[in-house]
């Protein structure tokens, strides 16, 4: 098959919304919303809407604020979701580098190449933190003659959340369990962090979050700490619901203060009852069951 769908100016792409039913009553307010956020991005947004997927038909009564009103809640979802993802990112990059720099008593232990797995990428992570060109990098080098690299406390901080997991990922198997325990947590751990650097991404990269099937499962069988058990299901390992329940075990070791499960409870809460939709919001309530129950993990 050869791809031939031409390019729509804004007025087409209005009507191709119109001609599959969507209802909406400001043409110029719609091809406004489409020149800002474009159709094929908010055209995501109206899959839940849908009543036949090959037809891309809406379902009767379906407005054009329906759709955009699921994508400024996702908006906001991410925001919510990024505030705890910021600190469970500095936390690991923290209790990485203390526990490792206690353990092997160097200031520059992930230069080392013995402590590492013999099937990691060490010169990856070498390459990555020695093309950081941050202050603190260029007055480090700037100062001190050697070692050429910065100390292990710097480098945590020039490398990106997923490389972070790739250290953990590939500790020696006794160090990799001494990091999981200042989480309180086991082995398990190295996945669910893997699965917040893909939700992060998702969310740093402002990409729709929450109607997706993310390809990380979640580990079943138990996996996690007695408050969770049971509650990741195959119902719910690959998408929001059951990651947002990981992502809060790790904020009630990191920042058992915060507010922000009140905060995202809150805003799925008010979505679920704001849509003039049944359908709509039996799809809220399935990929949201613990939020819309009214408790925690």
């Amino acid at each position: 098959m050869t791809f031939a769908k031409p390019a729509l100016s804004l007025s087409d792409q209005r009507l191709k919304f119109e001609s599959r039913g969507l209802v909406m009553t400001d043409a110029a307010r719609v091809e406004r919303y489409l020149g800002a956020i474009g159709y094929y991005r908010l055209s995501a947004y109206t899959r839940p809407f849908q009543q036949d997927f090959a037809t891309h038909t809406f379902h009767s009564g379906v407005t054009f604020d329906d759709v955009l009103n699921l994508y400024i809640f996702d908006r906001r979802l991410r925001l919510i979701l990024l505030d705890a993802l910021e600190r469970v990112e500095v936390a690991l990059r923290t209790r990485l580098n203390d526990l490792m720099c206690q353990r092997t008593g160097d200031t520059h232990w992930y230069t080392d190449r013995a402590n590492f797995d013999d099937r990691y990428d060490h010169a990856r992570l070498l390459a990555e933190v020695r093309s950081h060109k941050d202050d603190f990098v260029t007055s480090y080098q700037a100062k001190y003659a050697a070692p050429a690299d910065i100390p292990a406390w710097m480098a945590m901080q020039a490398i990106s959340f997923g490389a972070a997991q790739k250290v953990l990922l590939n500790l020696k198997r006794r160090e990799q369990q001494a990091v999981c325990q200042t989480f309180g947590m086991d082995r398990y751990m190295v996945t669910w962090v893997y699965a917040l650097v893909i939700l992060r991404n998702h969310c740093a990269h402002h990409a729709r979050t929450w109607n997706r099937t993310f390809h990380v499962n979640l580990p079943l069988n138990g996996a996690g700490p007695a408050s969770l058990r049971g509650a990741i299901t195959p119902a719910n390992h690959n998408i929001l619901d059951g990651y947002v329940l990981v992502l809060d075990t790790f904020m009630q070791h990191v920042s058992p203060g915060s507010q922000w499960w009140g905060r995202l409870q809150h805003l799925v809460q008010e979505y679920h009852d704001s849509t003039p939709h049944a359908f709509h919001q039996a799809d809220v309530q399935r990929r949201a069951a613990h939020l819309l129950r009214g408790g925690g993990p």
